[in-house]
């Protein structure tokens, strides 16, 4: 279930899969329950990054019995660091531009990385289930499986990758299938990016989940949950504007990123769902 009893706030935190340029998941299932959202996903945050934020919206809003809050762990290859003012999020830590190539040569070992961020979703759950919320885990990629979200590379399945899926199995138990496996059966390039491009007359594709999508996944995870008419209407109509206004776009061809603020700022607007509170964070 997604819920057994009414809620007031919803948090929800995670990477791009979570707050992109069009509304996710989280708007969805806050606009589905009337509840208050509270978003701190952040597009390539690592799960450092979330587990972080975690943390700090507790330790401002205090989770109770009347929140539901929702976790979306990503690949593991990532580092986040705290520079100057912000966080740093480059996402995939094999096809990012912060670290160079020697950094990553010497340092980037996606075992470590694994014990590191399955240390940090143990501590997370546990904190999460002496606060008297409801929650969830769910994954972007199956993250005993895959290293990144860019192809079908996998761990070296030996030695530390053995003890550390059996000393972590409950917490392994816990976690929802990945958005990879539910929407694209754990190939993106055949069952998103090569359907994407040939609808876009060519010229674009993009890798992160539609508003559909989001519902898609939700409704297979979540199966026993009834959503409301109004809340599929909502995404239909977010759905329909998205893809027309890309389709329109794909005359040439382009990336989201390249898009104008305004036409950013427009895409942001004409899909909004919920909106998400300002947040106390760091």
């Amino acid at each position: 279930m997604l819920t057994t009893r009414p809620i007031k706030r919803v948090f929800t935190f995670g990477c791009s899969f979570t707050d992109y340029y069009w509304s996710t998941w989280a708007e969805i299932i806050a606009l589905d329950l009337d509840a208050d959202l509270y978003n701190y996903g952040r597009s390539g945050a690592g799960n450092t990054y979330i587990a972080n934020t975690v943390a700090q919206a507790d330790a401002v809003y205090k989770f109770n019995e009347d929140d539901l809050v929702i976790v979306e762990w990503t690949n593991v290859c990532r580092e986040d660091r705290w520079r100057g003012n912000d966080w740093v999020t480059p996402g995939n830590i094999f096809t990012q531009g912060e670290y160079d190539d020697t950094y990553v040569r010497q340092w980037a070992d996606p075992v470590g990385y694994l014990i590191r961020d399955f240390g940090s979703i143990h501590l997370t759950k546990g904190l999460l289930e002496n606060k008297n919320c409801q929650f969830h885990m769910l994954q972007m990629v199956e993250i005993l499986e895959q290293i990144d979200q860019q192809g079908r590379r996998g761990f070296n399945k030996g030695g530390a990758y053995l003890k550390l899926s059996e000393m972590y199995k409950e917490t392994i138990k816990f976690l929802k299938p990945s958005f990879f496996t539910v929407l694209w059966e754990d190939n993106i390039y055949a069952n998103k990016i090569i359907p994407d491009t040939k609808f876009y007359n060519g010229n674009f594709s993009d890798g992160h989940p539609t508003p559909f999508e989001h519902l898609k996944y939700l409704k297979t995870v979540f199966p026993k949950h009834t959503f409301k008419s109004s809340t599929l209407d909502t995404v239909t109509n977010a759905e329909n504007f998205l893809r027309n206004f890309l389709k329109e776009k794909s005359k040439k061809q382009f990336a989201i990123y390249e898009l104008s603020s305004e036409e950013l700022k427009q895409i942001k607007e004409r899909t909004k769902i919920k909106q998400s509170l300002n947040l106390q964070k760091i």
